[in-house]
């Protein structure tokens, strides 16, 4: 056992290794050829590996260690991932890379014991501390921004959309017929009705084929105004109908032309004690010939009775009898 442990001990063990990267999970790739003292590589041995990671010197705090155990080739060559195994210090992501130098300390023991002897101790350069990129600092201020680049061409045009819905009905649909003219009953829109024909050029009331501007197809009423006056003169102005009162004046003339030619004067002697007498002068004309009384001094006149009626017409310049009731 003595000539066994100092034979171990004498052995020279030549190592060549080779340090990279991997992918995640992080490791470090380690591989060697384990040699005898005669430099004949160590074939099928079953070897047992140390490796331990320094901090700022080759002689400086174990900051990591992990323990490998593994067989040669026949080659003597084996192949290790340092940061893959339980460690017996520390942990490998905690590996503070980014402060101070790191050296890689290497040990063997050529039987799998772990009587190891100590094969170099080796500073770890820039291709481990790629591991701190993962963890580097904050980024810097973003760059300026480039040019625009110069517009893509167009797309091709897509294809038509679907035909959307029917909206709902508007607030008035169509009528019926032309010419009709729509009235509100009190509950809603009456659409259809003919009581009022307006194709847009003339207005009919009772016929729908009007021949003139306005035309009325049934009786007219026309709302009186009622006049209370004891003047000798009467001014109709742009009024239609007159009812005379109680007090007017019993013997009276017109005094004012009409507002505008075919303006309808009807008056109407609403005095229920007495005649009224109209007569004729420069403002109106009586048709003497067939009405006409003679009153000396006065001129032509008409004596109408109560509820008797006169109806005159403007024609430009004078007021003309075209009827008369009750007289």
């Amino acid at each position: 056992m003595k000539k066994l442990f100092s034979l171990v001990n004498t052995l020279a063990v030549l190592l060549l290794c080779t340090y990279c990267f991997a992918q995640p999970p992080e490791g470090i790739n380690y591989q060697g050829i384990a040699r005898n003292n005669f430099g004949k590589p160590l074939a099928n041995a079953h070897i047992k590996v140390q490796f331990s990671i320094r901090n700022i010197t080759a002689g400086g705090t174990v900051i990591y260690q992990e323990e490998h155990t593994d067989s040669t080739n026949v080659y003597g060559l084996f192949t290790l991932k340092i940061g893959t195994v339980t460690p017996q210090i520390g942990t490998f992501p905690a590996i503070p890379w980014s402060t101070g130098d790191k050296f890689l300390e290497v040990k063997i023991d050529t039987v799998g014991g772990n009587n190891y002897i100590l094969m170099g101790t080796t500073q770890m350069m820039s291709v481990p501390y790629a591991l701190y990129a993962k963890t580097a600092g904050t980024s810097g201020t973003a760059g300026i921004t480039g040019a625009t680049g110069s517009q893509g061409s167009l797309g091709n045009q897509g294809t038509t959309g679907s035909t959307g819905a029917t909206g709902t009905t508007g607030f008035l649909p169509n009528g019926s017929a032309a010419g009709n003219t729509t009235y509100w009953d009190g509950t809603t829109w009456v659409l259809n009705s003919n009581n009022i024909y307006n194709n847009g050029g003339n207005v009919g009331i009772g016929t729908g084929t009007p021949g003139t501007s306005l035309e009325v197809n049934g009786a007219v009423t026309l709302s009186p105004n009622s006049v209370s006056t004891n003047s000798s003169t009467l001014s109709p102005g742009n009024r239609g109908y007159l009812r005379l009162l109680v007090g007017f004046h019993t013997f009276t003339s017109i005094s004012t032309n009409g507002a505008i030619p075919g303006q309808i004067l009807v008056l109407e002697n609403n005095n229920i004690t007495s005649n009224i007498t109209i007569k004729n002068g420069p403002f109106v004309h009586l048709d003497e010939g067939v009405h006409g009384t003679q009153t000396s001094g006065n001129g032509s006149e008409f004596v109408m009775g109560i509820t008797a009626t006169l109806t005159l017409i403007f024609n430009g310049s004078a007021w003309i009898e075209i009827a008369r009731s009750g007289n």
